[in-house]
């Protein structure tokens, strides 16, 4: 569908072999059939064994022998901690489970963490606790140096549903609500415009914010949050409605403000957003961090993400099958087969195909 009429039907298979067309509507190809058209590979199923024989049939792919994926913003060991949980724990009900049980977790200033885990796992209610919304039973959140006992100044959320964060009349009215409030009303039209562009909200700022689509209220949302300029910001399933190209706006956003030094805590589903954009992945069960690292290393333990109800990234399947890998994106798995096959680390790509994805 394309502003209400049908452009095109067909069956799965059809679909996948006209990667272009996923690309001109925003959609998003599956990994498998992602990386076989950049390594100009055909095949039209998204089955990881399917792609890895396609690839096969191609190239020789050696074995891994330690080749190291992108190296990922860990840490933490020379900058301060930005969120310090201690012994938390929390429950909305005295006779029930503790949704939160004795939580221990650092976050450092500048790191991009990803909570993930099943229904129930406790991620919302955790960034709740990080922001100031609901109170402990026990333990303590600290955020850049002092205990958190209400929302804070320097701490900003988006909620999963943005319509219980608007409330202006236009866009910019949303945007510049807090600046106008801190009387920095100068810098408003400069940080709206700014804004406006990065998140392709650009034509709607007379636009009554919830007559917009569900994506476009969470744009405003986080534009809104952002304004404020936060030292933290969290963020509850902040890419669901969006299409690819504002997945990739959003996220990016958020790099460069933790490059600038903010910190960004954000729930998701959405293992392949997580493997390729966050710094440190932290899966949770029944109120519990049950794995925390990097992607390529908690997206291969299977006994987590069998208990979790979580799908490893099939960039991931399809370098373990291939190569006995561990990259977990499409980017990486790319690079190494036309590093180890085509003598390519320069970023040249063979004729027939598009460029490698970042």
């Amino acid at each position: 569908m394309d502003q209400g009429k049908l452009a095109w039907q067909g069956t799965r298979e059809e679909a996948f072999g006209q990667p272009e067309m996923f690309d001109s509507y925003g959609l998003r190809l599956p990994q498998t059939i992602d990386i076989c058209r950049h390594l100009a590979v055909n095949t039209q199923s998204s089955q990881v064994d399917h792609a890895v024989a396609a690839i096969k049939e191609k190239y020789q792919v050696p074995q891994d022998n330690g080749y190291c994926t992108e190296p990922v913003n860990t840490g933490s060991a020379d900058r301060a901690a930005a969120v310090i949980v201690e012994q938390l724990s929390f429950q909305y009900d005295k006779t029930k489970p503790q949704v939160l049980n004795h939580l221990q977790l650092t976050i450092p200033r500048g790191q991009f963490v990803a909570l993930m885990g099943n229904n129930g796992a406790g991620k919302s209610t955790l960034l709740h606790q990080i922001g100031g919304l609901l109170q402990p039973a026990a333990g303590y959140v600290q955020v850049i140096g002092s205990r958190v006992t209400s929302v804070m100044p320097n701490v900003g959320m988006v909620l999963q549903n943005p319509d219980f964060m608007l409330f202006n009349n236009t866009v910019a009215d949303e945007i510049a609500f807090v600046l106008r409030q801190k009387k920095e009303c100068n810098s408003w039209p400069a940080v709206c415009r700014e804004l406006v562009d990065q998140l392709g909200l650009s034509g709607m700022e007379e636009d009554f914010p919830l007559a917009l689509s569900r994506g476009q209220r969470l744009r405003v949302a986080i534009a809104a949050v952002l304004a404020s300029k936060p030292a933290v910001l969290l963020l509850d399933e902040p890419t669901t409605g969006q299409d690819i190209g504002h997945i990739e706006d959003i996220v990016l956003l958020l790099k460069a403000f933790t490059a600038q030094g903010g910190t960004v805590v954000f729930c998701t589903h959405d293992t392949e957003v997580a493997a390729r954009f966050a710094d440190r992945i932290v899966i949770m069960c029944k109120g519990q961090i049950v794995a925390d690292g990097p992607g390529n290393v908690v997206f291969r333990e299977q006994a987590v993400l069998q208990s979790t109800g979580l799908k490893p990234p099939a960039a991931l399947l399809v370098a373990q099958n291939l190569y006995g890998g561990r990259a977990v994106t499409v980017k990486e798995v790319v690079t190494y087969v036309r590093q180890k096959c085509l003598g390519s680390n320069t970023g040249e790509y063979p004729a027939s195909s598009v460029g490698c994805p970042n």
